[in-house]
């Protein structure tokens, strides 16, 4: 009959002990490192989103800080010496108005048909702004041409016509003011005459007169 005998060495046995102790302490530190490892990559992790949800999360209200916003106009106060409108006499002709610019003074004279004018009359006369070109027209008859002349050196002009008919209105207009010193728009307000009017589909006199009928 064999038996068999399990011999135990101390030595062997504290090799064994010291062996598994190391292991232990060898897995602990692996298992640290790892853990400190997840940690850090969580960190990273957590940091970049907060950081993303707090640029995507700013509310409107703040962002509304920044916007540069243009001021309110002021308060609009008149001029104390604003433009004087022309002064109207009597007989209502715009009075002539002296313009000065320190040197020389310009006077302003409204264009104005001489008035009272007849049935049968064929002379036309008046006063305006020197040297301007003019036109009289047949207002009642759409604009037709009766005649043109140019203001002389006082402004006075005269125009020859065929024999008026009553009950029309005349009126004169601007005739080419090419080569001459003056621009259209030169003639503004100032130079109206009492019966200045716009006619529609004629044109802009800057006086008009109606033709009175003798046998009235």
């Amino acid at each position: 009959m064999a038996h068999c005998f399990i011999l135990s060495s101390p030595g062997i046995q504290d090799q064994s002990i010291s062996y598994m102790v190391k292991y232990k302490k060898h897995m602990n530190n692996k298992i640290k490192i790892l853990s400190g490892f997840l940690v850090f990559i969580i960190g990273v992790l957590n940091t970049g989103c907060n950081n993303t949800l707090s640029e995507q999360s700013i509310p409107l209200e703040n962002t509304k800080t920044n916007i540069q916003v243009y001021p309110p106009p002021k308060e609009y106060k008149p001029t104390e010496n604003p433009y004087p409108s022309p002064v109207i006499t009597q007989a209502g002709y715009p009075v002539p108005e002296v313009m000065d610019d320190g040197n020389t003074s310009i006077t302003i004279t409204p264009f104005k048909l001489d008035k009272p004018i007849y049935e049968g009359d064929t002379k036309i006369s008046g006063k305006g702004p020197i040297n301007v070109p003019i036109i009289l027209l047949d207002i009642t008859f759409m604009g037709e041409y009766l005649g043109q002349t140019i203001t002389n050196e006082n402004g006075i002009f005269n125009i020859t016509v065929e024999p008026l008919e009553a009950s029309h209105r005349i009126g004169i207009m601007l005739g080419p003011l090419e080569g001459t010193e003056w621009e259209s728009f030169e003639f503004d307000q100032n130079y109206y005459g009492n019966e200045a009017r716009n006619i529609p589909l004629v044109g802009f006199f800057y006086d008009t007169a109606l033709i009175i009928d003798k046998s009235k």
